[in-house]
């Protein structure tokens, strides 16, 4: 729920299967589905919920919240950008996970320890939704 007038409402929960995760080469999302990085029999979704959000300019913001992975949950700021379309409001969300934080395994230095974490949204007011 996005109120332009009152970002500090800002109210988002997101859900990711860990299982709907992708890799570049694809032969390496057996490895990340597997117990040493997300391990998505143990851990099956990746969480994130906002606890609050501040206006920083215009049409900028920052949301923070909780995050979770392998059951691990750690605070976390997104910097955000919103737009207005006719019809939508489109969110651009970035911030920088360390993997060590969540117990993520991995490979170092073969795998970096930062994680650039981007989003991209449209929401669409409920009175379209009807």
């Amino acid at each position: 729920m996005l109120d332009q007038q009152h970002w500090e409402s800002l109210a988002a929960a997101v859900q990711i299967p860990v299982n709907s995760l992708e890799s570049r080469p694809r032969s390496w999302r057996t490895a990340l589905l597997g117990p040493i990085f997300f391990d998505d029999i143990r851990y099956p979704s990746i969480e994130f919920s906002t606890t609050h959000a501040e206006r920083t300019e215009r049409t900028t913001a920052e949301a923070v919240g909780n995050l979770t992975i392998r059951g691990t949950t750690r605070p976390l700021a997104f910097s955000m950008r919103v737009r207005q379309n006719t019809d939508a409001f489109d969110v651009s969300a970035e911030t920088t996970v360390k993997r060590s934080a969540f117990c993520l395994g991995g490979a170092p230095p073969f795998v970096s320890d930062e994680v650039a974490v981007v989003l991209r949204l449209r929401i669409v007011p409920a009175a379209i939704l009807h």
